[in-house]
This record gives structure tokens, C-alpha cells and sequence, in this order.
């Protein structure tokens, strides 16, 4: 029973990670908008949870959030820069030719 019970969870964890949302985000692309889809051709400028973000998406555990790895996106001293949300991957090295996004707080 103990058994069946590992493997029950197991499965509901690899179930929802494998059908999480992946979204992308890049504000140095020409038709970036926080209203798009958030898709690699259609990114959002900004992700749920950053200062600006106008968009009406919400992440969800298992979800996966792209940066572009060439942008930098900035915040004024004191603000936070994203708000991140519980089970949502996020990865700012792996999408772009950049070495990794930046998000970073003016002094």
C-alpha cells in the first residue's frame, strides 16, 4: 500500500510539471506586450509578479517563465524586482543569446 501511495504522488507531481504553461518574456523584442500570449514569438515584456506587468495572465505551479537572456530589466532602489510564485519555474539562461537576464535595482 505504502508503494502504491509513492507511486500515486509521484505521478500527480510528474503530471503537473509536464503540463505547466511555458512562457517567455523579453523586452527588446518589437511586439512585446504584456498582453501577448507569451509565447517565443509573441513574449510578454514583462512576467506576472515584476513592477509594470499589465497583463492579465496568471502563473501557476508547474508553469516555466523564459527571460531573455540578453535583457536586462531594472527596478528603482527599494522595489521589488518580481513577486516569484510557488512552483513556477523560472530561468533567465537558457532562452537567447545573452549569458544570462539580469534584474537588478538602480542605487
Amino acid at each position: 500500500m505504502r508503494r502504491l501511495t509513492i507511486v500515486i504522488i509521484v505521478m500527480l507531481f510528474g503530471f503537473g510539471v509536464l503540463n505547466g504553461a511555458t512562457y517567455y518574456v523579453d523586452n527588446s523584442h518589437p511586439q512585446a506586450n504584456d498582453s501577448n500570449p507569451g509565447t517565443e514569438s509573441l513574449p510578454w515584456e514583462h512576467s506576472p509578479g515584476m513592477p509594470g506587468w499589465s497583463g492579465s495572465a496568471e502563473l501557476q505551479a508547474g508553469d516555466a517563465v523564459y527571460f531573455n537572456s540578453e535583457c536586462t530589466w531594472t527596478v528603482s532602489s527599494g522595489d521589488a524586482i518580481i513577486q516569484v510564485a510557488g512552483g513556477v519555474t523560472y530561468d533567465g539562461k537558457t532562452w537567447g543569446s545573452g549569458s544570462r537576464a539580469i534584474l537588478q535595482a538602480t542605487v
